[in-house]
Protein backbone atom coordinates (compact mmCIF):
# COMPACT_ATOMS: atom_id res chain seq x y z
CA UNK A 1 0.00 0.00 0.00
CA UNK A 2 1.53 3.12 -1.36
CA UNK A 3 1.92 6.13 1.48
CA UNK A 4 -0.18 9.12 1.18
CA UNK A 5 1.90 11.97 0.82
CA UNK A 6 -0.49 14.22 -1.47
CA UNK A 7 -0.48 17.20 0.60
CA UNK A 8 3.10 17.15 1.91
CA UNK A 9 3.47 20.22 -1.06
CA UNK A 10 1.18 22.72 -2.00
CA UNK A 11 1.05 21.57 -5.50
CA UNK A 12 -2.82 20.25 -5.91
CA UNK A 13 -5.25 23.11 -5.39
CA UNK A 14 -8.20 21.26 -6.17
CA UNK A 15 -9.21 17.58 -5.01
CA UNK A 16 -9.86 15.10 -7.79
CA UNK A 17 -10.24 11.42 -7.92
CA UNK A 18 -7.44 11.07 -10.55
CA UNK A 19 -4.42 8.76 -10.80
CA UNK A 20 -2.57 10.29 -8.41
CA UNK A 21 -4.78 10.01 -5.67
CA UNK A 22 -5.92 6.50 -6.57
CA UNK A 23 -1.97 5.49 -6.39
CA UNK A 24 -2.35 6.45 -2.54
CA UNK A 25 -6.26 6.08 -2.10
CA UNK A 26 -6.43 2.90 0.16
CA UNK A 27 -3.73 4.51 2.87
CA UNK A 28 -6.16 7.83 2.78
CA UNK A 29 -8.70 6.03 3.33
CA UNK A 30 -7.36 4.21 6.59
CA UNK A 31 -5.81 7.15 7.57
CA UNK A 32 -8.57 9.69 7.02
CA UNK A 33 -11.82 7.76 8.13
CA UNK A 34 -12.01 6.82 11.76
CA UNK A 35 -13.44 3.53 12.24
CA UNK A 36 -13.34 2.85 8.65
CA UNK A 37 -12.82 -1.38 8.37
CA UNK A 38 -15.85 -1.13 11.79
CA UNK A 39 -18.30 0.30 9.49
CA UNK A 40 -17.14 -1.83 6.65
CA UNK A 41 -18.12 -4.67 8.83
CA UNK A 42 -21.13 -3.34 10.26
CA UNK A 43 -22.38 -2.83 7.10
CA UNK A 44 -21.63 -5.89 5.76
CA UNK A 45 -23.19 -7.78 8.82
CA UNK A 46 -26.09 -5.74 8.26
CA UNK A 47 -26.48 -6.69 4.52
CA UNK A 48 -25.94 -10.57 5.23
CA UNK A 49 -29.26 -10.86 7.28
CA UNK A 50 -31.41 -9.02 4.78
CA UNK A 51 -29.48 -10.75 1.37
CA UNK A 52 -29.96 -14.43 3.89
CA UNK A 53 -34.31 -13.10 4.07
CA UNK A 54 -34.43 -12.81 0.24
CA UNK A 55 -32.51 -16.25 -0.21
CA UNK A 56 -34.94 -18.00 1.67
CA UNK A 57 -37.97 -16.48 0.27
CA UNK A 58 -36.22 -17.77 -2.84
CA UNK A 59 -34.86 -14.42 -4.09
CA UNK A 60 -31.36 -13.76 -5.87
CA UNK A 61 -29.60 -10.41 -4.68
CA UNK A 62 -27.11 -7.57 -6.45
CA UNK A 63 -25.32 -5.58 -4.66
CA UNK A 64 -24.24 -2.36 -5.96
CA UNK A 65 -21.42 -0.10 -4.12
CA UNK A 66 -21.83 3.43 -5.12
CA UNK A 67 -18.29 5.24 -5.61
CA UNK A 68 -16.78 1.79 -4.91
CA UNK A 69 -12.86 3.16 -5.35
CA UNK A 70 -10.66 1.04 -5.13
CA UNK A 71 -12.75 -1.29 -4.58
CA UNK A 72 -11.96 -1.89 -0.38
CA UNK A 73 -15.99 -2.97 0.09
CA UNK A 74 -16.58 -5.21 -1.95
CA UNK A 75 -13.95 -7.19 -1.58
CA UNK A 76 -14.35 -7.48 1.87
CA UNK A 77 -17.84 -8.21 1.48
CA UNK A 78 -17.22 -11.03 -1.38
CA UNK A 79 -14.77 -12.57 1.17
CA UNK A 80 -17.67 -12.40 3.85
CA UNK A 81 -20.56 -13.61 2.00
CA UNK A 82 -18.32 -16.50 0.84
CA UNK A 83 -17.51 -17.56 4.43
CA UNK A 84 -21.18 -17.83 5.06
CA UNK A 85 -22.34 -19.09 1.87
CA UNK A 86 -24.49 -16.47 0.94
CA UNK A 87 -24.66 -15.73 -3.15
CA UNK A 88 -24.86 -12.41 -4.33
CA UNK A 89 -23.49 -10.44 -7.13
CA UNK A 90 -21.44 -7.52 -6.68
CA UNK A 91 -21.01 -4.75 -8.49
CA UNK A 92 -18.65 -1.47 -8.20
CA UNK A 93 -19.61 1.68 -9.88
CA UNK A 94 -17.68 5.14 -9.91
CA UNK A 95 -16.90 7.46 -12.39
CA UNK A 96 -13.41 7.81 -11.89
CA UNK A 97 -11.33 6.00 -14.52
CA UNK A 98 -8.14 5.53 -12.10
CA UNK A 99 -10.23 4.22 -9.43
CA UNK A 100 -11.88 1.63 -11.52
CA UNK A 101 -8.63 0.58 -13.29
CA UNK A 102 -7.31 0.24 -9.71
CA UNK A 103 -9.90 -2.04 -8.31
CA UNK A 104 -10.35 -4.09 -11.54
CA UNK A 105 -6.32 -4.94 -11.25
CA UNK A 106 -7.17 -6.15 -7.56
CA UNK A 107 -9.94 -8.39 -8.56
CA UNK A 108 -7.61 -9.70 -11.49
CA UNK A 109 -5.05 -10.17 -8.45
CA UNK A 110 -7.81 -11.77 -6.13
CA UNK A 111 -9.38 -13.67 -8.46
CA UNK A 112 -12.48 -12.00 -7.97
CA UNK A 113 -16.21 -12.01 -9.86
CA UNK A 114 -16.97 -8.64 -9.09
CA UNK A 115 -17.79 -6.07 -11.91
CA UNK A 116 -16.81 -2.92 -11.55
CA UNK A 117 -18.42 -0.30 -13.76
CA UNK A 118 -16.85 3.45 -14.80
CA UNK A 119 -20.10 5.59 -14.36
CA UNK A 120 -21.50 8.72 -13.75
CA UNK A 121 -24.14 7.89 -10.63
CA UNK A 122 -26.77 9.89 -12.21
CA UNK A 123 -26.44 7.43 -15.20
CA UNK A 124 -26.78 4.47 -13.07
CA UNK A 125 -29.98 2.02 -14.00
CA UNK A 126 -30.20 -0.69 -11.65
CA UNK A 127 -32.24 -4.08 -12.36
CA UNK A 128 -35.16 -4.37 -10.74
CA UNK A 129 -35.51 -8.00 -11.60
CA UNK A 130 -33.60 -9.21 -8.50
CA UNK A 131 -33.55 -7.86 -5.13
CA UNK A 132 -30.82 -4.75 -4.44
CA UNK A 133 -28.49 -4.07 -2.11
CA UNK A 134 -27.29 -0.44 -2.21
CA UNK A 135 -23.94 0.94 -0.45
CA UNK A 136 -22.60 4.47 -0.59
CA UNK A 137 -19.27 5.11 1.88
CA UNK A 138 -18.69 8.49 2.03
CA UNK A 139 -19.98 9.21 -1.74
CA UNK A 140 -23.10 11.01 -2.19
CA UNK A 141 -20.88 14.06 0.12
CA UNK A 142 -19.11 14.73 -3.55
CA UNK A 143 -22.43 15.58 -5.69
CA UNK A 144 -23.83 18.55 -5.97
CA UNK A 145 -27.41 18.70 -3.15
CA UNK A 146 -29.30 19.11 -5.95
CA UNK A 147 -27.98 16.18 -8.37
CA UNK A 148 -27.84 14.15 -4.57
CA UNK A 149 -31.50 14.32 -4.21
CA UNK A 150 -32.07 12.85 -7.95
CA UNK A 151 -29.56 10.08 -6.79
CA UNK A 152 -31.21 9.17 -3.54
CA UNK A 153 -35.03 8.78 -5.25
CA UNK A 154 -33.05 6.76 -8.07
CA UNK A 155 -31.88 4.34 -5.41
CA UNK A 156 -35.13 4.61 -3.74
CA UNK A 157 -36.81 3.63 -6.62
CA UNK A 158 -34.51 0.36 -6.90
CA UNK A 159 -34.85 -0.78 -3.97
CA UNK A 160 -37.81 -3.38 -2.97
CA UNK A 161 -39.21 -3.18 1.27
CA UNK A 162 -37.56 -6.05 1.78
CA UNK A 163 -33.96 -4.22 0.86
CA UNK A 164 -31.65 -1.67 2.25
CA UNK A 165 -29.69 1.29 1.31
CA UNK A 166 -26.46 1.51 3.63
CA UNK A 167 -25.05 5.47 3.58
CA UNK A 168 -22.17 6.74 5.45
CA UNK A 169 -21.21 10.19 5.24
CA UNK A 170 -19.02 13.16 6.68
CA UNK A 171 -21.26 15.09 8.24
CA UNK A 172 -21.37 18.53 9.67
CA UNK A 173 -23.10 19.94 13.00
CA UNK A 174 -26.00 22.97 13.11
CA UNK A 175 -24.34 24.35 15.97
CA UNK A 176 -20.99 26.53 14.73
CA UNK A 177 -19.25 26.13 17.86
CA UNK A 178 -19.89 22.40 18.07
CA UNK A 179 -19.26 22.01 14.89
CA UNK A 180 -15.61 23.50 15.21
CA UNK A 181 -14.99 21.53 18.21
CA UNK A 182 -15.58 18.39 16.39
CA UNK A 183 -12.91 19.49 13.46
CA UNK A 184 -10.34 20.54 15.74
CA UNK A 185 -11.15 16.59 17.62
CA UNK A 186 -10.93 15.08 13.60
CA UNK A 187 -8.13 17.07 13.06
CA UNK A 188 -6.33 16.17 16.00
CA UNK A 189 -7.12 12.12 15.22
CA UNK A 190 -5.74 12.94 11.91
CA UNK A 191 -2.50 13.84 12.91
CA UNK A 192 -2.20 11.05 14.92
CA UNK A 193 -2.46 8.79 11.53
CA UNK A 194 0.41 10.56 11.12
CA UNK A 195 -0.24 13.76 8.92
CA UNK A 196 1.19 16.64 9.66
CA UNK A 197 -0.98 20.30 10.35
CA UNK A 198 0.57 21.64 6.70
CA UNK A 199 -0.87 18.32 5.34
CA UNK A 200 -4.05 18.78 6.79
CA UNK A 201 -4.97 22.36 6.26
CA UNK A 202 -3.46 21.86 2.36
CA UNK A 203 -5.89 18.92 1.95
CA UNK A 204 -9.05 21.04 3.71
CA UNK A 205 -8.39 23.56 1.10
CA UNK A 206 -8.61 21.41 -1.80
CA UNK A 207 -11.76 20.11 -0.59
CA UNK A 208 -13.65 23.29 -0.28
CA UNK A 209 -16.82 23.37 -2.14
CA UNK A 210 -15.65 19.70 -3.46
CA UNK A 211 -17.27 17.78 -0.48
CA UNK A 212 -20.37 19.46 0.83
CA UNK A 213 -21.12 17.71 4.21
CA UNK A 214 -24.79 17.84 5.34
CA UNK A 215 -25.95 17.64 8.63
CA UNK A 216 -27.38 14.23 10.21
CA UNK A 217 -30.92 15.50 10.07
CA UNK A 218 -30.44 17.17 6.32
CA UNK A 219 -29.59 13.67 5.37
CA UNK A 220 -32.14 12.08 7.45
CA UNK A 221 -34.50 14.55 5.66
CA UNK A 222 -33.18 14.31 2.33
CA UNK A 223 -33.43 10.57 2.54
CA UNK A 224 -37.30 10.01 3.70
CA UNK A 225 -37.88 12.91 0.82
CA UNK A 226 -36.30 10.50 -1.59
CA UNK A 227 -38.94 7.88 -0.62
CA UNK A 228 -37.77 5.58 2.64
CA UNK A 229 -40.12 5.71 5.35
CA UNK A 230 -37.44 5.02 7.86
CA UNK A 231 -33.94 5.62 8.81
CA UNK A 232 -31.47 4.25 11.36
CA UNK A 233 -28.30 5.50 12.64
CA UNK A 234 -26.23 2.39 12.88
CA UNK A 235 -22.89 4.20 13.91
CA UNK A 236 -21.42 8.35 14.46
CA UNK A 237 -18.09 9.20 15.83
CA UNK A 238 -17.53 13.16 15.59
CA UNK A 239 -18.25 13.95 11.79
CA UNK A 240 -18.51 10.15 10.35
CA UNK A 241 -21.44 8.53 10.75
CA UNK A 242 -23.41 5.39 9.21
CA UNK A 243 -27.14 5.43 7.73
CA UNK A 244 -29.79 2.37 7.09
CA UNK A 245 -32.64 3.16 4.95
CA UNK A 246 -35.78 1.41 4.69
CA UNK A 247 -38.58 1.71 2.00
Amino acid sequence: MQKDTIFQTDTIKTFEFNQAIANVFDDMLFRSIPFYKEVISLSIEFLKYFIQKAKDAGKESVIYDLGSSTGNFLFECERILKQADIKASLIGIDNSSAMVEKARLKAKSLESNIEFLELDLKEVSFQNIHTNFIVSHYTLQFLPPTLRKEVLKNIALALSEDSIFLMAEKVKSDDLELDALITKKYYSYKEAQGYSKAEIYRKKEALENVLIPFSVDENISMLKEAGFTHVEILFKWLNFTLFLAKK
